[in-house]
């Protein structure tokens, strides 16, 4: 860096910057708050109703990587298959989490909301009791039967 003027205050917001990010942050974020309050309150509302994707997207993101590395550990050893041993317990867990997902979508929605169930809720709760049918269905088909 050079040695001038420009480059000790360029220097100086580098640093600035590095060490202080946080505290920026909490006045910017202050200042948004004290000067714009409606902002503050539809970001607030936007990220109120967005939260449960955005939590299912960096879950699915996170499972999905840590299934990747994983196999790939597996397959540096040689491992490219699974046992898993299922009972009739765990058809049962599976058949209860179907139908008490479909449900608590309904029951959060009855809550979360002021004029309670809406169709679109309906038929979230449906697509959820569909797809997690087919999938039970498609893992079924691969148990062999003895």
């Amino acid at each position: 860096m050079e040695r001038t003027s420009r480059g000790k205050i360029w220097a100086m917001i580098l640093e600035l910057f590095s060490h202080y990010i946080v505290w920026l942050i909490v006045a910017f974020v202050v200042f948004i708050w004290y000067f714009y309050p409606d902002f503050t309150q539809n970001l607030g509302q936007t990220i109120l109703f967005s939260t449960p994707s955005i939590v299912l997207i960096f879950g699915l993101i996170i499972a999905l990587a840590g299934i990747h590395w994983r196999t790939k550990s597996d397959e540096t050893t040689g491992i490219t298959q699974y046992d898993i041993t299922l009972t009739k317990t765990d058809f049962y867990l599976v058949d209860l989490l179907i139908y008490f997902g479909a449900l608590a979508m309904l029951v959060v929605s009855f809550f979360a909301k002021e004029n309670g169930v809406d169709t679109i809720d309906l038929i979230h709760a449906l697509l959820f009791f569909v797809f997690a049918n087919w999938l039970k269905q498609i893992f079924y088909k691969k148990i062999p039967k003895c």
